[in-house]
């Protein structure tokens, strides 16, 4: 069966996710920034990841070359981006806030690894002057971004979407490396969605979202995603 895909109107079969890369305009890329953003910052009874891959199929790859200038790593020029650092702030309950703020690095990974940089709110940037884990952070997403490129220009094919379990992940292709990028939304510790054919024994370079430096072995068992977490997975 052939679905309408939201954003660009493009059809395609719903067993079959891939994206490739080509440009868009800013509408599309609004559209975008809207629906990932009312994933990730809403409570998991709010959050419908079925639908938001759906959405997400219907979503191109931009160019960052043509969306940021190569000495500010951020897209801080366009107007719909909203300040979601400051979301954690207005929370009284501590590991609400803390939740809050894990979901918020969630989004910021999901943002690389879709259009190769962050969306970012002036006074997000403001605020990330001032604080520097904020900065740590992106330092090293822009860091993983730059040595693979896999992340920039992968075709993307969303392979996991439950909403039962909270997980959400898809995998970038390129021609010399694969990329597998999976979202914990649950309190569980879970084991990260890879699709069949992830061989047990690989050598990967592993990024997630609470550590944020990458570690690099031969898989030995299975990989565990922590809550609330993004992990990133990459395979030469």
């Amino acid at each position: 069966m052939l679905v309408v895909l939201s954003f660009l109107g493009l059809s395609c079969s719903k067993t079959d996710l891939a994206l490739t890369a080509l440009d868009v305009d800013a509408q599309s890329l609004q559209l975008w920034y809207s629906s990932s953003l009312h994933v990730f910052t809403r409570t998991n009874a709010e959050r419908d990841l079925e639908n938001y891959a759906d959405e997400l199929a219907g979503w191109v790859r931009v160019d960052p070359s043509a969306m940021a200038t190569p000495d500010n790593p951020t897209i801080s020029d366009l107007d719909f981006a909203q300040p979601v650092l400051d979301l954690e702030k207005h929370i009284v309950h501590q590991a609400k806030a803390a939740r809050q703020h894990a979901s918020i690095k969630q989004l910021i990974a999901h943002q690389y690894t879709i259009i190769g940089r962050s969306v970012l709110h002036s006074k997000d940037l403001a605020t990330i002057e001032g604080m520097p884990q904020w900065r740590a952070y992106l330092k090293s997403l822009q860091a993983l971004i730059d040595e693979y490129k896999v992340l920039q220009r992968g075709a993307i094919e969303i392979y996991e979407a439950d909403n039962q379990r909270q997980l959400f992940a898809y995998r970038l292709t390129s021609s010399d490396a694969r990329a597998f990028v999976a979202f914990n939304f649950s309190f569980d510790l879970q084991q990260m969605p890879l699709p069949f054919g992830f061989m047990a024994s690989t050598k990967i370079s592993l990024w997630q979202s609470d550590m944020d430096e990458v570690q690099t072995f031969v898989t030995s068992q299975p990989l565990m995603i922590r809550p609330f977490t993004a992990m990133i997975v990459i395979v030469p």
